[in-house]
């Protein structure tokens, strides 16, 4: 008799995807890595055995109230270096 069993927790890259971050497996595990090393991992991060994993409820958490909200403007970044001038044209 086996019953159907629901994962506890998933990896950080599976937790990204469902984040809304795009990219194959590959990009969103060394994505995920990055902001782990960074310490700017979206949500917490606990240890199974010697496997990093996230909790689903912290999951269900941040996307149950971001469902509900406007999503915000994103801000458009400068590029390196001098701004470069307009370029002006002769009046006739």
């Amino acid at each position: 008799m086996r019953q159907n069993l629901k994962p506890v927790a998933i990896s950080p890259s599976e937790a990204l995807l469902l984040l809304g971050w795009t990219g194959d497996a590959e990009q969103l595990r060394k994505a995920a890595s990055n902001l782990q090393s960074r310490n700017k991992f979206p949500l917490p991060i606990i240890k199974v055995g010697q496997k990093k994993r996230v909790r689903i409820i912290d999951i269900e958490a941040i996307v149950g109230h971001t469902l509900g909200q406007p999503a915000e403007p994103e801000q458009v970044r400068r590029q390196r270096g001098r701004p470069k001038q307009p370029v002006r044209t002769l009046l006739p």
